[in-house]
């Protein structure tokens, strides 16, 4: 298991992230998945390892085996209460 300092509280961490299907390269939170609803639009730092310009929310899921043509993104909202951990949003 990775190590988290124990400053950075409300870290995940677990054998199995809850793909929906990562065999198949489905890597979308599956239902029940514990990154469904469990990211931050602002990152909290600790002491020594402040994030001086935080991203943004992404704008863009993207594509899933396919190229696709700039401007053609499908574009990322929070799907509950929170946006999702990682590229997808359920």
């Amino acid at each position: 298991m990775a190590y988290a300092p124990a400053e950075l509280t409300g870290t995940l961490s677990g054998a199995d992230p809850g793909f929906a299907d990562a065999a198949a390269n489905d890597f979308r939170p599956a239902a029940g998945s514990a990154l469904v609803d469990a990211g931050t639009g602002a990152p909290a730092s600790y002491a020594g390892h402040e994030v001086p310009n935080a991203l943004t929310l992404p704008a863009y899921e993207p594509p899933q085996h396919t190229q696709q043509a700039a401007g053609n993104g499908t574009a990322r909202s929070a799907n509950g209460a929170a946006i999702d951990i990682g590229a997808f949003e359920r």
